[in-house]
């Protein structure tokens, strides 16, 4: 374990790593492991290291989801991960210079503060699905709500998201409110 990097897995799979803006790696340091889709590390260079021009060579990669980085730029937020049952397995503060690594099941935020934050994930852009509490079920039961780029769905597009599935939609989560 790295000092000030928090692991949060669910029966062993991992769902989310926090560094914290604490970290200060004397030398070169990954978080995430060597097989993981999104490789997130320190790279420690001495002054008058120069990093020779290069290219990256085409690679070809299949993704089945997608992961994000997120950097608290500014402000203070509540991050809540949740597992791919959509069960809630985590609630986290995260203030500015602390870094988010998601790289499984779901998430869903509230800004304590006006908060800036720095998104890095795989492209392109799909649609999102959101998770809203069913207030006439269980506390614990949710219904979705699917949106594209801030519109809601059109029935074709939600008929062809069903034959799909859910691949490739990120999905947001809430926690859910108290019956009223």
């Amino acid at each position: 374990m790295i000092e000030h990097v928090e692991h949060i897995t669910f029966n062993g799979t991992a769902l989310a790593y926090i560094v914290r803006a604490e970290i200060d790696p004397g030398k070169t340091t990954f978080v995430t492991p060597g097989d993981f889709k999104q490789q997130v590390g320190f790279i420690v260079y001495p002054a008058g290291t120069e990093i020779p021009r290069h290219v990256h060579r085409p690679v070809e990669r299949r993704l089945n989801e997608t992961s994000e980085v997120l950097i608290v730029r500014r402000g203070c937020c509540e991050v809540d991960i949740y597992n791919s049952a959509r069960d809630l397995v985590a609630v986290r503060k995260l203030r500015a210079g602390d870094i988010l690594i998601l790289v499984g099941g779901g998430h869903g935020f509230r800004m304590l503060e006006d908060t800036v934050l720095l998104e890095v994930k795989q492209g392109p852009y799909t649609a999102t699905v959101s998770i809203k509490p069913n207030r006439a079920a269980l506390p614990n039961t949710f219904s979705l709500e699917l949106s594209r780029g801030g519109r809601p769905v059109t029935p074709s597009e939600e008929r062809a998201h069903e034959k799909r599935g859910t691949r490739g939609l990120r999905r947001r989560r809430r926690r859910p409110e108290p019956l009223r």
